[in-house]
């Protein structure tokens, strides 16, 4: 019961870090807490700047939604008495580092009264025994738990000696099935001679063999804790992490300095190691099998995303600064002025639309050394008497998806002719597209209509059903399942605001009053409306590389003068209590 007290503490405690803080201010300083110059990723809350803009910790922890957190009201005293005892006017920490071995996790963060803090886990939880380790006080809990706890004047440190990795659930690459089916599957693994030389008895036992060896392969490439004295040694190394040994990576620094409320930095290479911990152990095969996937998924440099509230709306900003090899290599692959496009869509109230530019030459000199992506290109270019370059030619690079109104009961029914939706393709090379059409109209895939309006050749059974449109228009290719669009598509009717592409690469917009509203099912449930009512829109953006960094940006507005944390924390207890209401009438 100790344990769980303890595990809950460490976790319940961060979470309420989160929402707490002072008076608004310029957070930590540098000499409170340092982190490590190896560390994988960082989480930042500025305690002060939060606080100002929502509830105090202590009037959350009144609150249902910290008593749906821990019931146990023991749980909750403790809970209680760590935030009595933290210092809410300073910023904290959470930070962890992935490795083969030494990994960890921690939290950290500044003592508004030290006794407090010591009397929690030495008198209340009685567990724990504070020892002096230089100018440390530092409690060891093992073997109740992978845990270390100390502090130092007014800075405090929780560490866990675990690889977040770890706790990651993984498909398991070696069970017997999947390697016998697997090997089933592939083509000459065993010549005519082998295959009726070997018996089923040899067979499983090779097979069996097989499996062994990557089980030891996996779990030797799994991190291992480390040994309480490894623990004990790597605790107060961070712990004294000095100026000199502290993290000044460019976009951490960036990050401190951009006074968000929330901010997060990580190293790419990290982050995507926690990826393929949980990975399917056949998309794990299949990055064996490609290059460039491989390749991206060992991606080198660093990354960080910020979040700030402000009045009416919730802004996070991301920046990628990659390796400089990595950034010119896959920089290239995207361009602006997918805004052209965008404008000859007739849809000018959209319920949402995206929109990307990509630069096909490059893409395609990126792939053409690929032999397994290349392999599929060729076979279906030769379909339509083309080479896989001519393919890339034929389109410009520009993508917009639109979407005006419609009614998701409808289309569930089948009833796409009602859906208000516009994909478009821009067109470089008409000659090529010109191609493509007459082996689909020869296929009888689609029926040339005339004016460069086609209709899809409908699988359903029944005779009135459309499978919809593809019109050719403007440099561009279109596909819609509704007749309205595809007249106005043809008239060259445009309409869409494509202000908010300008500049970018990657476009995404939802206006989500409008996407509620034509859920009908979703805008009627009265705990799903607390959040419906508060939402205005979301809007997603991604900008080209400089100086091998690339940005990103995703606004999202609020029906709300308001400022965007206390919005997001009354929808978050409203929801909570109508819950608890709910609860109660089904007793």
């Amino acid at each position: 019961m100790k344990k769980i007290y303890i595990v809950a503490l460490f976790f319940i405690a961060t979470l309420a870090l989160a929402s707490c803080g002072g008076k608004k201010g310029s957070g930590m300083s540098a000499a409170h807490v340092k982190i490590p110059k190896d560390a994988s990723a960082v989480v930042g809350l500025d305690l002060k700047q939060l606080q100002a803009k929502s509830y105090s910790v202590k009037d959350l922890l009144k609150g249902n939604l910290a008593k749906e957190l821990t019931k146990d009201k023991r749980a909750m005293a403790l809970l209680t008495q760590a935030i009595d005892a933290i210092d809410t006017d300073q910023k904290a920490y959470m930070f962890l580092k992935e490795a083969e071995k030494g990994s960890y996790y921690a939290v950290s963060f500044v003592l508004k009264d030290a006794e407090k803090f010591k009397k929690l886990f030495k008198d209340e939880l009685k567990v724990i025994e504070f020892k002096k380790e230089g100018d440390v006080q530092l409690a060891m809990l093992s073997p109740l738990a992978p845990i270390a706890i100390g502090y130092k004047g007014k800075t405090a440190l929780i560490m866990g000696n675990q690889a977040i990795s770890s706790l990651v659930p993984k498909q398991r690459s070696y069970d017997f099935d999947d390697i016998e089916e697997e090997e089933e599957g592939k083509s000459g693994s065993l010549d005519d001679a082998e295959e009726e030389e070997e018996s089923p008895r040899a067979k499983r036992d090779r097979l069996r063999k097989k499996m062994e060896a990557r089980k030891k392969k996996e779990q030797a490439s799994q991190a291992q804790p480390m040994s309480d004295d490894e623990f004990k040694k790597t605790f107060l190394q961070v712990f004294n992490t000095s100026a000199a040994e502290s993290l000044q990576e460019p976009a951490f620094i960036a990050s401190e300095s951009a006074g968000y409320d929330v901010s997060v930095w990580y190293d790419i290479n990290a982050l995507q190691k926690l990826q393929k911990a949980g990975m399917d152990a056949e998309i794990d095969r299949m990055t064996e099998s490609y290059p460039l996937l491989k390749e991206l998924m060992n991606m080198k440099g660093t990354a960080y995303a910020g979040i700030k509230f402000e009045k009416g709306e919730a802004i996070m900003e991301v920046a990628s600064h990659m390796d400089k090899d990595m950034a010119k290599k896959y920089g290239k692959l995207m361009k602006t002025g997918g805004e052209k496009l965008a404008r000859t869509v007739p849809i000018d109230k959209p319920t949402g639309f995206f929109s990307m530019s990509l630069d096909m030459n490059n893409i395609f000199n990126l792939l053409k050394d690929d032999k397994n992506a290349m392999e599929g290109m060729e076979m279906s270019a030769k379909e339509v008497e083309m080479k896989p370059k001519d393919l890339f030619d034929t389109f410009d690079g520009n993508f917009v998806v639109a979407v005006g109104n419609f009614d998701v009961n409808k289309v569930m029914r089948g009833s796409v002719g009602s859906l208000e939706l516009v994909v478009g393709v821009g067109v470089n090379k008409k000659e090529n597209m010109k191609k493509l059409l007459k082996k689909a109209i020869s296929e009888k895939t689609l029926i040339d209509k005339g004016n460069g309006v086609y209709q899809m050749k409908s699988y359903s059974d029944d005779e009135d059903a459309q499978a919809g449109f593809v019109v050719e228009k403007n440099n561009a290719i279109y596909v819609t399942p509704a007749v309205k669009t595809k007249d106005a598509l043809a008239s060259g009717k445009g309409g869409l605001d494509a202000s908010k592409i300008s500049g970018n690469v990657y476009t995404m917009y939802l206006d989500l009053q409008r996407v509620f509203n034509n859920m009908p099912e979703v805008s009627k449930d009265k705990e799903a409306k607390v959040f419906v009512e508060k939402l205005k829109d979301v809007t997603m953006t991604m900008t080209p590389f400089k100086n091998d960094i690339a940005t990103g940006k995703m606004v999202v507005r609020f029906n709300d003068s308001k400022n965007a944390l206390l919005i997001i924390s009354d929808m978050v207890q409203k929801a909570t209590e109508m819950q608890n209401r709910r609860d109660l009438s089904m007793r």
